[in-house]
């Protein structure tokens, strides 16, 4: 799915963006760690510490710098592209969720059922069919028509003679070796086949719409965890740093509190683009397009993903 692959790809740069950020912290901590070991206020142990910490950033960054490139080829073979190293694909707008316009599932379902073209193709041949009873089954009915004629005559030897009759006809099946019973049974039969297509795709809307709900409020609710994780391992990774290059902390403290930031922005940048992969795979099981992109670009508000 294109917009999946879309989303991707821009989770794949924001995870490299975050990855940056955490290369500088870690590298800011070395930093500290050599500058406090080389005036003999800590243990080498302490700048062997730090420094595997930066190296390992500065490995996961790369890593990190590859799956972003790899995304913008996944993108472009779902779009049937060749990729290149100057392709270049415009950044979607992040918004956060307006719960206001989000309807409840159960309004949602009704959307889905009057907006599927599929769903209203099935319930278009199940109408066909029924026709095609009605039709089978008035070929063994009588038919009563009016019948009517006109005659003119008119000779050099007579004078003219005009007539007219007019009559009502009615028109009896013979007995046809059950052939219209059998075209009955069969066309009721195609409505029962019908019917059963158009309710089996009806259930799997239903299904589809259901879990695509409930799993984008499931994301929606992690954006704002996911934010204040963030928010709460920056802080406590600053406080850890300062600490530390005051003399008063432990490398043990920030080394943990180094993973846990470079987890937390790890986890936010996944939170979010889940969240707009749901709402695609929302729009998907409605039927229609995803109007809130829109919106959010003519709102001009944007979200940063990184701190």
């Amino acid at each position: 799915m294109a917009i999946q692959a879309y989303y991707q790809l821009f989770a794949a740069k924001a995870s490299e963006a975050a990855a940056e950020q955490t290369e500088h912290f870690t590298r800011k901590a070395f930093e500290a760690a050599k500058a406090r070991y080389d005036i003999g206020s800590a243990a080498l142990s302490d700048k062997l510490q730090a420094q595997t910490t930066h190296a390992q950033a500065k490995v996961n960054l790369r890593t990190a710098i590859g799956n972003a490139r790899a995304a913008v080829g996944s993108l472009a073979t779902v779009m049937g592209l060749k990729p290149h190293d100057s392709m270049v694909f415009e950044e979607p707008v992040l918004v956060g969720p307006n719960e206001e316009r989000e309807k409840n599932v159960e309004d949602l379902i009704v959307l889905a059922k009057e907006s599927r073209p599929d769903l209203a193709a099935l319930e278009a041949q199940v109408k066909g069919s029924e026709a095609n009873v009605l039709s089978a089954q008035s070929q063994s009915l009588p038919t009563l028509s009016m019948v009517g004629n006109y005659a003119y005559l008119d000779s050099v030897e007579t004078r003219a003679i005009s007539s007219w009759a007019v009559g009502v006809q009615v028109s009896v099946p013979l007995f046809t070796g059950f052939n219209n019973t059998y075209q009955i049974k069969s066309a009721e039969e195609q409505v029962e086949s019908q019917a059963a297509n158009r309710d089996q795709l009806e259930q799997a809307i239903v299904q589809s719409v259901w879990q695509s709900y409930y799993t984008l409020a499931a994301t929606r609710d992690n954006l704002k965890n996911t934010e204040d994780l963030r928010d709460s391992a920056l802080k406590a990774e600053q406080a850890a740093l300062g600490r530390y290059e005051e003399g008063v902390g432990n490398i043990a403290e920030l080394m943990n509190a180094e993973t846990n930031l470079a987890n937390a922005r790890y986890q936010y940048v996944q939170a979010h683009y889940n969240w707009r992969i749901g709402k695609a795979q929302l729009a998907q099981a409605l039927g229609r397009l995803d109007v809130d992109d829109v919106e959010a670009v003519e709102g001009g508000q944007q979200n940063r993903l990184t701190q």
